[in-house]
């Protein structure tokens, strides 16, 4: 249960401000896991695969459509099977080998089949929010 407080301004003059307090069960539907892939400290020439798992309450009724990445040294693979006898595990990520030495940032990002959350991302280098990736269920005034 996360909480928070908020200030609403009145035009009442005996209050003029009420402090609301605001209490939420958030449910996540639909994100990618982990959203972001640190790769440090690499060889040059070593081929580095990571997965990436679909999870959220909806994950097991929604299907990947498409992937996409800009970067021609990631090669980014589905499976709706999953890899390694793990059926979240949907998505491969594998850095070839004659990538360009250097620092790289690139974003993938995931299309889905699901009513609501159409694209989601995940990054290596930096964090993307996925701002379509929580929805809230229950929301308590107290």
């Amino acid at each position: 249960m996360r909480k928070k407080s908020i200030t609403v301004s009145t035009n009442d003059p005996e209050q003029p401000a009420v402090k609301l307090k605001v209490a939420a069960d958030v449910h996540v539907a639909l994100a990618l896991e982990p959203s972001q892939i640190n790769l440090r400290n690499l060889k040059k020439g070593t081929e580095i695969t990571k997965y990436v798992s679909l999870t959220g309450s909806d994950k097991d009724t929604t299907q990947i459509t498409a992937v996409e990445n800009k970067n021609e040294g990631i090669k980014v693979e589905t499976n709706p099977a999953g890899y390694n006898n793990n059926k979240d595990k949907r998505i491969k990520i594998t850095l070839a080998p004659e990538i360009k030495i250097g620092r790289f940032r690139d974003k993938i990002t995931v299309q889905t089949d699901h009513k609501t959350i159409k694209k989601i991302s995940a990054a290596k280098g930096l964090q993307t929010p996925n701002e379509s990736s929580v929805m809230s269920t229950s929301v308590v005034v107290l």
